[in-house]
């Protein structure tokens, strides 16, 4: 079960994603797939409705909400800001705080296969290895 980027919140919520995935996956015993790039993306959406929003600690501790040995594996995507909405469109690089979020998420979680989804906008070759060395730099800094 994938995390999902978000554009509107619900008033009504009863409660909050990361308890929710981790209600699932305690009684269904599924895996969790956690995109770091959709956590961003909501915060970021999120800060556009509330100045107040500081988005990498609320990625933070949307991470540190879910029970580490639900989660089966990791993506990351980069996104475009719309100005007054940021979209999860996996047509860019992944960016700085998204790196910074995957590090503490393998902090978190343990060595954790990862994908980097790109299916727009799709660049060369080497840009794709690129980015793929360096979530991998990412995971052997975190196993040491």
């Amino acid at each position: 079960m994938e995390n999902l980027s978000a554009y509107i919140d619900w008033n009504d919520s009863e409660m909050a994603e990361p308890e929710f995935l981790s209600r699932l996956a305690s009684r269904t015993g599924c895996g969790l797939l956690v995109d770091v790039n959709n956590i961003y993306v909501n915060a970021l959406n999120a800060r556009l409705q509330d100045a107040a929003v500081d988005p990498l600690a609320q990625c933070r501790d949307w991470l540190d909400a879910i029970p580490a040995a639900a989660v089966a594996e990791i993506h990351l995507a980069g996104h475009k800001d719309c100005g007054d909405i940021v979209i999860d469109d996996h047509g860019s690089r992944v960016i700085a705080p998204v790196w910074s979020l995957y590090r503490h998420a393998l902090a978190r979680f343990g060595p954790v296969p990862t994908l980097i989804e790109w299916d727009t906008e799709l660049p060369a070759l080497d840009v794709l290895l690129d980015e793929v060395a360096q979530a991998d730099r990412i995971a052997r800094e975190a196993a040491t």
